[in-house]
């Protein structure tokens, strides 16, 4: 058995990280995690090689070569599997700011993805100062309904926003 063909009995969504290139390489990823059948997947808005966001600082791609790629993958989903989740990983707060982020979250949402997962928000950030304060408007300015949280911040929120 080939190990794309182990099946599971539960959702599995992949980290495909910046998808292995181009638009191009996102859309062939894309296609091939639904044909593994895999449920979803994450996307990051990094330059290759991507590095984790808790040991080094980030690069991130232009916006444009961003955009092409979250639009390659929703092509493919929308071709292969309307069900297939995609999660616009966002990383340019880091290195760009909150404007920043803004701007590449509300751009995802109009691309067609179904969660965005802004990540890495900095210490200095005016998104970290009122925390609560802060993530709600975030999500509100992106257009998001309202949910629970659960952050990779150094803090958890646990009550609804």
């Amino acid at each position: 058995m080939n190990t794309w063909q182990i099946p599971v009995n539960i959702p599995l969504i992949v980290d495909a990280d910046d998808a292995y290139g181009g638009a191009l390489a996102a859309y062939r990823t894309t296609q091939e995690l639904i044909r593994a059948g895999a449920a979803g997947m994450f996307i990051d808005d990094q330059k290759h090689p991507t590095k984790c966001p808790f040991l080094a600082i980030q690069e991130v791609l232009p916006r444009d070569e961003y955009y092409g790629k979250i639009g390659a993958v929703v092509e493919a989903r929308n071709k292969d599997d309307m069900d297939f989740v995609v999660v616009a990983r966002i990383d340019a707060a880091a290195t760009l700011g909150d404007e920043e982020l803004l701007v590449r979250a509300k751009a995802c949402v109009k691309l067609g993805v179904d969660v965005i997962l802004p990540h890495m928000i900095p210490p200095t950030s005016k998104l970290r100062k009122e925390t609560k304060q802060a993530i709600k408007e975030l999500y509100k300015n992106i257009g998001a309904p309202e949910v629970w949280i659960w952050g990779q911040l150094p803090f958890t929120l646990t009550e609804r926003l």
